[in-house]
């Protein structure tokens, strides 16, 4: 998470110029903005926002998505300009994803009737929406990280939180899971 998102991506431009100067290697960004609150027309739809460069990140999150039975509806939305904390890592070149309940302009025109009013409230969110691309953020996270051996594909990640928490994650995919749907994944929480 970046602070200062409102005034223009202030902590994700800090987060890459920092980055680029400290000489960090970064592969691409998953961001999650305003996930929480679906459409009512389409109320499993995720809007998948990438630039041309990132487009692969919108089509292995579809595939994870039909493979873990997620049961959102990805639909992809190209943009070289969208106002949100990936856009930084875009100016920079990198590759980078979008997760959002609506296109900002969509939102900014009332799509989310809460949004920025005091109104805005945890009765107001689908939780099982926010968990369902909470999930596809992880699996496509692993997917991501993936590591090839001889005889087949292997990813992980390790996240710890503090010394309470950590979630390892294990996706263990059969050939290509662009073809496939036979794949056994482990997850220890």
């Amino acid at each position: 998470a970046f602070t200062a998102e409102e005034l223009w991506m202030v902590g994700s431009y800090f987060f890459v110029e920092d980055a680029i100067k400290k000489g960090l290697k970064i592969e691409g960004v998953i961001n999650l903005d305003m996930i929480g609150y679906p459409s009512k027309k389409k109320p499993s739809r995720i809007c998948c926002i990438v630039n041309l460069k990132s487009k692969e990140f919108a089509q292995l999150s579809f595939s994870l998505n039909d493979v873990y039975l997620l049961g959102l509806s990805p639909e992809l939305i190209e943009s070289e300009e969208d106002p949100s904390d990936h856009l930084p890592f875009w100016r920079k070149g990198y590759k980078g994803i979008c997760f959002s309940e609506d296109t900002a302009n969509n939102i900014w025109k009332g799509s989310n009737p809460y949004y920025h009013t005091p109104y805005d409230t945890l009765d107001k969110l689908d939780l099982s929406f926010i968990v369902g691309t909470t999930r596809l953020a992880i699996l496509l996270l692993s997917s991501l990280s993936t590591i090839f051996f001889e005889d087949g594909l292997i990813s992980f990640f390790d996240i710890r939180f503090n010394m309470d928490y950590r979630i390892s994650f294990t996706f263990i995919p059969y050939l290509s899971f662009y073809k496939r749907r036979d794949m056994m994944s482990f997850i220890y929480i």
